[in-house]
């Protein structure tokens, strides 16, 4: 019976490995040649994807999606898009890419954010006092548009709330919330352009907390037209979850507000305007808990 047990384990082990169909390497910049971590990379089409971890690697099942193309974008470089109809045969692809870093004319307006003189800093942002915690599967960005009515100014902190899930009845995994900068475009009405590649990468222990964080260094612009915070859900240590319905934890923090200011989307595709009305209020949208505290130019 021992034997039998042993020959099936076995059996098994030879029939997923060779019905694997899987690409897998790491990630570099085209000159440093130094490893990317955190670098996204999702289907064309689909919502499906995974996060290169904090050495550059990565691992995807692309089994049955092999007429897709893979999109990888990372913060301050050029986007590449992989074809995957090349990779059909049942075996384990070794492929290592490398990203073009693209910058643009992000460092002027870096050090004229830098060289200007400011007023006092003054706090910014969603502050109602209704709130509610929101899961965010991996890969997903939410983001808030904060308005500016005042001059062009710098962004100096940046404050959004945790909240530990504890009543969940499906599998729930530790969160990490990466955060980016974005100008809002008054003509597409949506985020634009990047103000920082910088990667702001908060790993936070999964209880209620408070998080504020310093962006002073990081020279971020605050335009006339208002600013995008996004916060990114990822954990690259955490695999293909076994089961599509999950939780991540801790939980963002929204509130209700009467108008919608929030965009979402998967792994640096294209955003998505999110007007949902709260299950809580439904006159009232959700949007993220979120101030900034900012300086205004003189």
């Amino acid at each position: 019976m021992k034997s039998r047990i042993i020959f099936f384990i076995f059996f098994n082990l030879i029939f997923c490995s060779i019905h694997a169909q899987v690409i897998k390497g790491f990630v570099i910049d085209s000159i440093t040649k130094e490893r990317l971590p955190y670098v996204n990379m999702a289907l064309l089409t689909k919502n499906y994807g995974t996060t290169t971890d904090e050495l550059g690697n990565y691992n995807l099942d692309i089994k049955n999606k092999t007429k897709d193309t893979l999109l990888i974008s990372y913060l301050g470089y050029s986007i590449k898009k992989i074809p995957l109809n090349n990779f059909d045969s049942n075996k384990e692809y070794e492929l290592n890419y490398s990203l073009k870093e693209q910058k643009e004319d992000l460092d002027e307006v870096m050090l004229v954010v830098k060289k200007a003189k400011y007023t006092l800093s003054k706090k910014i942002g969603v502050k109602k006092k209704k709130k509610y915690p929101h899961s965010l599967p991996f890969g997903y960005e939410s983001l808030l548009y904060v308005k500016n009515e005042n001059n062009v100014g710098k962004i100096n902190t940046v404050t959004f709330y945790l909240k530990e899930r504890k009543d969940s009845d499906c599998d729930t995994y530790p969160a990490y919330f990466r955060v980016n900068f974005y100008e809002y475009d008054k003509v597409s009405e949506e985020p634009g352009k990047r103000l920082s590649y910088e990667s702001i990468l908060i790993k936070p222990e999964n209880k209620t907390d408070k998080i504020s964080i310093n962006v002073s260094e990081y020279h971020i612009l605050f335009p006339i037209d208002g600013v995008c915070v996004g916060i990114e859900v990822i954990n690259p240590e955490v695999k293909d979850p076994k089961n599509s319905m999950y939780a991540t934890s801790p939980n963002l923090i929204e509130t209700h507000d009467k108008i919608a200011n929030t965009w979402t989307r998967f792994r640096g595709k294209k955003w998505n305007k999110n007007n949902r009305k709260s299950v809580f209020k439904n006159k009232l949208y959700s949007n993220i808990l979120l101030h900034l505290s900012v300086q205004y130019r003189r």
